[in-house]
């Protein structure tokens, strides 16, 4: 990382929040699925046309799935209040409740969150997942930004260590001891693996964080990567988790632009290939098809067979594998396939 992260951090920390009312709309897959999109576009409607000082944000989810569509009503002082299964027309209503102060309590809403002590999820439902302002104001990125001032990442481990923190897989194993063999281990690069495929039939725990809060997430990767001496971090969600990747993917490209960290498409390469073109690791490439082009990076790798390139299924800075190829998606599964066509490699000056 380069730059002042720290002070740039505490800058937009300490900086003054958007004045007037905020309407968190809960549009995680949940919300979505009952009509939080049509809550949204109603109130936006409203407020332009009411000419109100009011932002509108399209949230994640903060635990009341079972009574979405929620919207979570903010004011400038920090309270906040809950409104439940809101429909699109009742949003003129819920305005003038907001304005006057009178909005109406819900019994089943204070009884499931008494004694709720939240910690991973507490933004989600109130931030803004495309706003690293708002992320920051709300905390993210002052425990990495002190990481890296201090320069010490064994301090990292050591506290993780002493924290008990444990996986939330099947293994439970220590994340320290984990963290500490891959810093310990020999090779370069290293990689660390954001695991979003949420395989498990029925299980939407990681989404609730990629949709409602994904810079806490990001947050998380980087602290974790620079504990382990991991120079490149991978966020893999799965196929259908479009919402995830939308959310994720942009979160991770303007922490890139305001943390001054570089995202990179890599284009796996065999060494036989390399050493033809007189490119080394980590050399710009250009690959071009018929279809289209892109640009990346060279991995150098035994993986592909010489004569072939790997071009992931990831969007960055709108470069992806389908711009050299076709659009197409299995047409069950809805998802993008592995797809092959003939392309011309070249390096980039």
């Amino acid at each position: 990382m380069r730059g002042q992260p720290v002070v740039d951090l505490k800058l937009v920390a300490e900086s003054r929040p958007p004045d007037g009312l905020t309407l968190a709309v809960g549009a995680g897959t949940c919300g979505l699925s009952v009509g939080a999109g049509n809550v949204l576009a109603a109130l936006e409607a409203e407020i332009a046309r009411r000419g109100l000082a009011a932002r509108v944000v399209a949230g994640g989810c903060n635990g009341l799935c079972w009574a979405a569509p929620v919207v979570t009503v903010l004011r400038h002082d920090g309270s906040h209040h809950i409104a439940t299964r809101v429909a699109a027309d009742r949003v003129t209503a819920l305005l003038d409740a907001a304005l006057s102060g009178q909005l109406d309590h819900d019994p089943d809403v204070q009884r499931f969150l008494s004694g709720q002590r939240r910690e991973l999820i507490d933004r989600c439902g109130v931030t803004d997942p495309g706003d690293i302002d708002d992320a920051i104001r709300r905390g993210s990125y002052a425990v990495l930004a002190n990481a890296l001032a201090a320069g010490k990442p064994e301090r990292v481990i050591e506290t993780v260590k002493t924290a008990g923190l444990r996986g939330r897989g099947g293994a439970y194993f220590q994340a320290a001891v984990k963290w500490d063999g891959a810093r310990r281990a020999q090779g370069r690069p290293k990689y660390l693996i954001v695991n979003g495929e949420e395989g498990e039939p029925g299980i939407f725990k990681d989404r609730h964080l990629m949709e409602g809060d994904p810079h806490r997430l990001i947050e998380g990767a980087l602290l974790a990567a620079h504990a382990a001496g991991a120079s490149r971090i991978i966020l893999y969600i799965h196929g259908e988790a479009h919402l995830s990747a939308l959310r994720l993917g942009g979160a991770a490209w303007w922490t890139a632009l305001g943390l001054e960290l570089a995202p990179r498409l890599e284009i796996a390469v065999n060494p036989t290939d390399a050493r033809r073109l007189g490119c080394d690791e980590g050399v710009r490439l250009r690959v071009v098809s018929r279809r289209g082009e892109l640009t990346g990076y060279a991995h150098v790798t035994e993986a592909v067979r010489p004569g072939a390139i790997f071009v992931p299924f990831v969007k960055l800075n709108k470069s992806a594998a389908n711009f050299l190829t076709n659009s197409a998606h299995d047409p069950s599964s809805k998802i993008p396939e592995y797809k092959v066509c003939a392309v011309r490699l070249e390096t980039v000056h």
